[in-house]
């Protein structure tokens, strides 16, 4: 429920030409028992400025968790938003099957090599196959292989 209502706020976002840019777990607000709202889109603000992107991410270094590899780069695109969308359902997914910092880590560690994303998939036996496809489709480092939202 969850990844459907996330997908269906990316597809309208992004028809309307915005990106999140920002998209992490702090920034996705539970509204009940199964409803979900996106909030902080400040970041579409510092887009003119590179310089206080730059600040911005240096003093925020657990975000840049969930920041796809080229969105560091000061590069966004709607893929940069699904990057983030599957780093957090990474994230969702590896909680209970690794240590508390080891998701952060994988998450660094994934954008450097797709291998390890495989490596820490391939530990999880119970994943859905479905799953795990689309967690290798989201989390592509070149961004032009990744899908899109609508």
């Amino acid at each position: 429920m969850f990844l459907g209502q996330m997908v269906d706020v990316l597809v309208y976002i992004h028809r309307q030409n915005i990106f999140h840019r920002n998209l992490k777990p702090s920034n996705i607000l539970s509204t009940g028992e199964a409803s979900f709202m996106v909030c902080d889109f400040s970041s579409e603000t510092l887009m003119t400025d590179e310089m206080k992107w730059k600040i911005r991410v240096e003093e925020e270094p657990d975000s840049k968790c969930w920041m796809a590899p080229e969105a560091l780069n000061f590069s966004f695109s709607d893929k940069s938003d699904i990057w983030s969308l599957g780093s957090i359902l990474l994230d969702m997914i590896t909680c209970s099957y690794v240590k508390v910092k080891e998701p952060l880590l994988l998450l660094h560690n994934i954008k450097k090599e797709a291998c390890v994303l495989e490596e820490a998939v391939s530990t999880m036996k119970q994943l859905d196959p479905a799953l795990s496809s689309l967690l290798f489709l989201m989390l592509k480092i070149d961004p032009s292989l990744r899908p899109t939202s609508v």
